[in-house]
């Protein structure tokens, strides 16, 4: 399990201790430093500061708001900031919620947040590839755009600089069950908002594609129409019948059974070199045009301390926050993390996950206290043993003994969300 800093957005004035903590982060070994966005600071340019002042360490946004910039500007941030920091980018998206998406973007929450997701990644994914003029029949996000209020002149284009990788790794922060399943199929890591490595059956049913293509190593296998293609096998991947249609990489005709094929995760990778340029070689030698295997990377807070209640208390803020204030009181809601959810029939989704997790009473009660203006309460009422489930928190050895549950699962990545030098050199030390 490889360690990641997550340095999210800033608040009232920028983070002066971020590119200190990145810097010092690089120098323990860790692998990867994240940004993020919400209604404020965005998520790119800190990390282009950071790239400017680090050479090795990965550099990735978890999460860029999905509604902030149209699929071809978001793939043109990437790429750029991938060639600035010699291949280093990796990017993850969110889709956020109505109170975001409208309140601050002034555009409408997609109706059907799963297929506006596959449009996007779909869209940064043929610019990343370049090999062709950009193009998509979607419902949310058309190119050329051919709406009734356009002049007709939009032109397919192509991608003047020529990224750096056509793997470069896209990630999805997601919640609900069938966005994260989605997520399996379409992008190269989930990033989820909560995770309990207690709790492994929360998410079994979502993750179950990815353990069953790859064998338990999260890494897709061939597409098995040909003896040599690496694609990943369509008939695992998709929902909708279809009997015409070649797989992208081989040009086998799908058989009648296949279902639609999405793109192949394998083939935009390694084994596309001529696609992707000459492979970049890490400092051990090994590939760095895309991810060796599916990332699983959750955010959790790190804090070494003596007093675990008072280490818990930045949690149980932002749990009160997001379980609270991000979607209505009743009913179902399913959407990525940056934001609340589309009400599917009235519930937060943030508050049916930690339902599902085995608090569902409590979920409630921060909700009606939180929604009634007692906010301070509403943090109060956070369960300490849900807080304590998500986090790493407590005296050293406390710490090593709940890391080890950690690194025993499927997590790949584990990003450390901690503004203390001490606590990152503990992590780093222990996780070795």
């Amino acid at each position: 399990m490889r360690l990641g800093l997550a340095l999210g957005y800033w608040g009232r004035g920028p983070a002066a201790d971020h590119l200190t903590l990145a810097r010092e982060a690089e120098r323990l070994g860790y692998d990867s430093v994240w940004t993020a966005e919400s209604w404020g600071s965005d998520a790119f340019t800190p990390l282009t500061w950071i790239a400017a002042r680090t050479s090795r360490i990965k550099l990735g946004t978890a999460v860029a708001q999905m509604a902030a910039r149209s699929p071809t500007a978001t793939a043109m941030h990437a790429l750029t900031l991938d060639h600035l920091s010699g291949g280093r980018m990796m990017l993850g998206l969110g889709l956020s919620g109505p109170q975001v998406v409208e309140g601050w973007y002034g555009r409408p929450f997609p109706a059907s947040p799963l297929t506006a997701t596959r449009e996007y990644v779909d869209v940064v994914r043929q610019v990343l590839r370049r090999e062709g003029p950009v193009t998509l029949d979607g419902r949310f996000h058309a190119l050329p755009y051919r709406g009734a209020d356009g002049t007709g002149l939009g032109k397919p284009l192509k991608p003047i600089t020529h990224p750096l990788r056509a793997g470069l790794p896209v990630l999805l922060g997601a919640e609900g069950p069938r966005n994260v399943a989605q997520t399996v199929r379409i992008a190269d890591g989930w990033l989820p908002l909560y995770w309990s490595p207690t709790r492994p059956e929360v998410y079994e049913a979502s993750l179950a594609g990815l353990l069953r293509e790859t064998g338990g190593e999260g890494r897709p296998g061939p597409c098995r129409q040909t003896p040599d293609c690496p694609a990943t096998p369509c008939t695992l991947l998709h929902a909708r019948p279809r009997s015409r249609g070649r797989c992208p990489h081989c040009r086998t005709p799908h058989s009648p059974e296949c279902i639609q094929y999405e793109g192949p995760r394998a083939a935009r990778r390694e084994h596309a070199p001529d696609a992707a340029g000459p492979a970049l070689r890490a400092d051990d030698g090994s590939s760095t045009t895309g991810p060796s295997r599916f990332l699983v990377a959750p955010m959790a807070r790190v804090k070494v301390c003596d007093d675990v209640a008072e280490g818990l208390l930045p949690v149980k803020a932002m749990l009160g926050f997001y379980i609270g204030g991000m979607g209505p009181m009743q009913g179902r809601t399913e959407h990525s993390i940056g934001g609340g959810g589309r009400a599917t029939g009235g519930r937060n989704f943030h508050a049916d996950l930690m339902a599902r997790m085995g608090y569902e009473e409590e979920a409630h009660r921060i909700q009606r206290l939180f929604l009634e203006g007692r906010r301070e309460e509403a943090v109060l009422a956070v369960p300490d043993a849900f807080a304590d489930e998500i986090s790493l928190v407590g005296p050293r050895r406390r710490i090593a003994e709940r890391l080890e549950l950690w690194r025993k699962g499927p997590v790949t990545d584990l990003l450390a969300l901690s503004p203390d030098p001490h606590t990152l050199r503990v992590l780093a030390e222990l996780n070795t």
